[in-house]
């Protein structure tokens, strides 16, 4: 059985290229685990888990990793955290 696949090798740098192209330039971005939002918040990762079931986090904001891990946008949770102390 015969298989017609292209295996070129291409550099890392044209392969975060195309990634960007289809997933925007999250790689770029800084994300925290659910104990660091908690810690920054000084409330259980219980309550960060109802704020993002509640929707109380927006989407945007929310990744989930291969693992099924939940990770917030560092930018976005340092914003509030600012506005909270304004």
């Amino acid at each position: 059985m015969e298989h017609n696949h292209d295996h070129r090798l291409i550099s890392l740098d044209d392969a975060l290229a195309v990634w960007r192209c289809a997933c925007g330039d999250v790689y770029m971005q800084e994300f925290l685990t659910p104990d660091e939002v908690a810690n920054m918040f000084s409330v259980d990762m219980k309550t960060v888990a109802r704020w993002r079931e509640k929707g109380q986090v927006p989407r945007g904001k929310i990744i989930v990793t291969p693992g099924g891990e939940y990770r917030y946008d560092a930018a976005w949770m340092r914003s509030i955290i600012q506005m909270k102390g304004a």
